[in-house]
Formats: C-alpha cells, sequence, structure tokens
C-alpha cells in the first residue's frame, strides 16, 4: 500500500491526515490545522509529495506518549517509563504504535 493509499484509508475512517516531511513537521502551511479528510484534498497533498509522512490530527480526547529509545537526562525512554509506573501503575491496555526511529507512541482516551 502507497502512502497515498494508507492516508486515504485513514481519511476513510474519519482521521484527519496532512503531509509531513521526514523530520515531522509539516508541508502544508498550518500543520495539523490543515489536516482533513477529504479524498480530493489527499490525494493533491500525495500527488505533490509521494513520500510525504503520514501526520494525524488526533481528537482532543486522546492522549500519546512518545517513547524515545534515545539516551536523555541519564535515560532510556523505555527506563523513564518503567520508573513511572513503578511509581504510578502500569499503563492500561493500548494501541501502541512503533516509531521510524525504533521508540513507541502508546494511544489512550
Amino acid at each position: 500500500m502507497t502512502l497515498k493509499e494508507s492516508a486515504l484509508a485513514y481519511a476513510a475512517k474519519d482521521m484527519r491526515v496532512f503531509p509531513c516531511k521526514r523530520d515531522k513537521t509539516p508541508y502544508t502551511a498550518h500543520g495539523h490545522n490543515d489536516a482533513s479528510t477529504d479524498p480530493k484534498q489527499i490525494q493533491q497533498w500525495w500527488n505533490n509529495w509521494p513520500s510525504a509522512s503520514i501526520g494525524w490530527a488526533l481528537p482532543s480526547d486522546i492522549v500519546v506518549i512518545d517513547v524515545d529509545i534515545k539516551h536523555h537526562e541519564g535515560k532510556y525512554g523505555d527506563e523513564s517509563l518503567a520508573e513511572w509506573e513503578s511509581k504510578n501503575g502500569k499503563l492500561p491496555d493500548t494501541v501502541v504504535s512503533l516509531t521510524g526511529g525504533g521508540g513507541q507512541q502508546f494511544f489512550s482516551k
């Protein structure tokens, strides 16, 4: 499946998408505020930028925890998450996405 086909599939599930560069900056002038489910708009964007990553404009009731694998402030992301969970309890079972950099994103309401 191409990136354009994937973006259209997300939009068909009522997920607003927008095109991003590999460094996660948006191609559009207003980023997530430009996100759309309109197939014509999405086709135009991915015709202009066929290798664009897919950005999502998430609803305000969705929380995402981004766990990077990079070393930051003396810890790796999984170490920071484990420390947080030891103090606050395990995160509930939820949708988890692997990131391009090798980390994880946990989605929850």
